[in-house]
């Protein structure tokens, strides 16, 4: 006889919503039995305030269908003990909607939210290029730096919930430019448009576009590796991690990578002996899934909270499940 767990696990449902400043990334995860699959619905805006954000969530709860429960991904700082947002930047009723306890009380659905740099890197633990990893950071390369950690295969969250907040790493110790120093506004995605003429639109396709017929924009990314790749190196030493990945939309950039991999080997060659372990530096690999990795996170941290699945079992019904972009 099946136990309770198995039942609900055959006839699981789960709609994913990644809850950002401009819209909202929707999909849903339905099990039957061995059989899985996981379907990108259509984006939605980002809705202006509290009632609007109900309407919008009431509409995605009726093309998914049959949901049984409701994992969130958001911008943001998320108390995952208490399962609340506590701040949420650019979308700031979030926090007053109480989320969870407002879908189970009018939807009668479990729900777990957590934030969307940490959605990300459980994403690519569970299925992507953190997968068989002890330990691993991700950095997701935006407007911002987002991200989290993955130590001894857990997701460290920290006493804060802050673990994994990057953006904000102070890269000069001097303190009159103390709060213009910041890992973000060296290496966010946005920062390769500062000092040149795509300053205007901050068209990153653009830019690595023109990149070939460019000595200039050479210039501006070899300068913008060699700093990331510090910071790198610097999150190395604090952590160890066996990897790192690399997610945002500048992730597609396979010359980004080509770029970065000098920029670590010279980083290398210049410290010399002062590398405290020889040949001890960041391992760095593009995220597997960029824009839905913060799906597959959210759908997996829910498996895990309410249905007490182990992490492999949870990798495996997501490496299974047949994917389906509408």
């Amino acid at each position: 006889m099946a136990t309770r767990c198995e039942e609900k696990v055959r006839i699981l449902k789960t709609l994913a919503l990644d809850i950002g400043g401009t819209s909202i990334k929707c999909a849903y995860l339905s099990q039957n039995g061995d059989k899985s699959e996981f379907r990108l619905l259509p984006e939605v805006n980002t809705p202006k305030d509290e009632a609007a954000f109900m309407m919008a969530l009431n509409g995605l709860l009726k093309v998914a269908g049959g949901v049984d429960g409701v994992a969130i991904s958001t911008l943001g700082v998320v108390d995952s003990t208490n399962n609340t947002i506590l701040g949420s930047g650019a979308v700031d009723y979030l926090p007053k909607l109480n989320l969870a306890q407002t879908i189970v009380d009018n939807y009668g659905l479990p729900c777990r939210i957590m934030n969307d740099g940490k959605a990300a890197t459980l994403g690519e633990f569970y299925f992507g290029n953190l997968t068989n990893t002890d330990s691993g950071v991700c950095l997701v390369l935006g407007s911002g730096i987002g991200g989290g950690i993955i130590y001894h295969n857990q997701l460290l969250e920290g006493h804060h919930f802050a673990a994994g907040e990057f953006s904000n790493i102070r890269t000069d110790n001097d303190w009159v430019k103390l709060n213009e120093s910041l890992f973000y506004k060296q290496n966010s995605s946005l920062t390769l448009n500062y000092d040149h003429k795509l300053i205007q639109n901050n068209d990153g396709r653009t830019f690595f576009s023109e990149l070939d017929q460019s000595g200039d924009l050479k210039t501006v990314l070899r300068r913008y590796c060699r700093m990331l790749a510090v910071q790198l190196y610097n999150i190395q030493l604090v952590i160890d991690p066996e990897r790192f990945v690399i997610g945002g939309g500048i992730s597609a950039q396979h010359v980004l990578f080509d770029y970065l991999d000098a920029a670590i080997h010279e980083l290398a060659s210049t410290m010399g002996d002062h590398n405290l372990f020889s040949g001890y530096m960041p391992i760095v690999v593009p995220a597997m899934h960029r824009n839905t990795a913060n799906l597959y996170g959210a759908i997996g941290n829910y498996l895990a909270a309410e249905l007490q699945l182990p992490v492999d079992q949870i990798q495996k019904r997501l490496a299974q499940s047949e994917r389906v972009d509408d």
